[in-house]
């Protein structure tokens, strides 16, 4: 079975491009996966956002930077009664170095800056992303002139 995409600028153009169903289910199953992802990482992106969450220190022990950096390393809440050895962070200042002691708000088993984070935004897109995906593949399949 294929799907067919047509041609949306002149409909009655002979020139359509088979789409396999499969291919059009692993998009939509694509489409899912930044929804999903979206659905687990928005609440706490939120949370920081609004400034909630247990505030503490964040020890650097690793720093990767490639096209953006990521840290890890232990969380201790600012009463001391927690202490979380290896939470990740993304939203700091790019010049944190390894043994700096930063101010973080952790939220969900990550730490955000304690100003607020604006990762959220990042959340939102990727959802839209999967929902258009999604909306564009069963698009393509419900008006491809299947039999």
């Amino acid at each position: 079975m294929y799907l067919l995409v047509v041609d949306g600028s002149n409909p009655d153009a002979a020139s359509r491009e088979g789409i396999p169903s499969g291919c059009a289910i692993v998009f939509v199953l694509f489409g899912l996966v930044f929804v999903l992802a979206g659905v687990r990482w928005i609440g706490p992106a939120l949370q920081a956002a609004k400034g909630e969450g247990i505030r503490g220190t964040l020890t650097i022990e690793t720093r990767n930077c490639r096209k953006g950096c990521d840290w890890s390393g232990e969380f201790v809440s600012s009463d001391g009664r927690l202490r979380v050895a290896d939470v990740h962070t993304d939203d700091l200042n790019h010049k944190t170095q390894v043994g700096d002691r930063v101010a973080v708000l952790y939220v969900g088993d990550k730490a955000y800056a304690p100003e607020g984070s604006t990762e959220w935004l990042g959340w939102v897109v990727a959802m839209l992303v999967g929902v258009a995906i999604m909306g564009w593949m069963i698009w393509v399949w419900r008006f491809s002139g299947r039999s």
